[in-house]
């Protein structure tokens, strides 16, 4: 799941702001899995691909937290590498 994550955030070119999130709420990943979880109902109807008990159980664990930093630094793209063929 951290694997599955991470490539489709990377997709994105969201690993460095998904990095910067992370590490604010790592102190509160427990807590803000809690809180996924208590707003699931609320959730549910907008996508119904998502499962946000998997995404809360991850968020339980600080560990998880931490492999997921590790994969998107993985992911994110070498600062050189920006939009080629732009002159500035």
């Amino acid at each position: 799941m951290i694997d599955r994550l991470a490539q489709q955030i990377g997709r994105w070119r969201l690993a460095g702001p998904a990095v910067a999130l992370l590490e604010m709420v790592r102190p509160l990943s427990f807590i803000v899995g809690q809180g996924l979880l208590l707003c699931q109902p609320l959730l549910e109807p907008l996508s119904t691909e998502l499962h946000f008990a998997d995404y809360a159980d991850l968020l339980a664990d600080r560990r998880n937290v931490d492999r997921l930093v590790a994969r998107l630094e993985q992911e994110k793209p070498p600062c050189g590498n920006r939009r080629k063929g732009r002159k500035g």
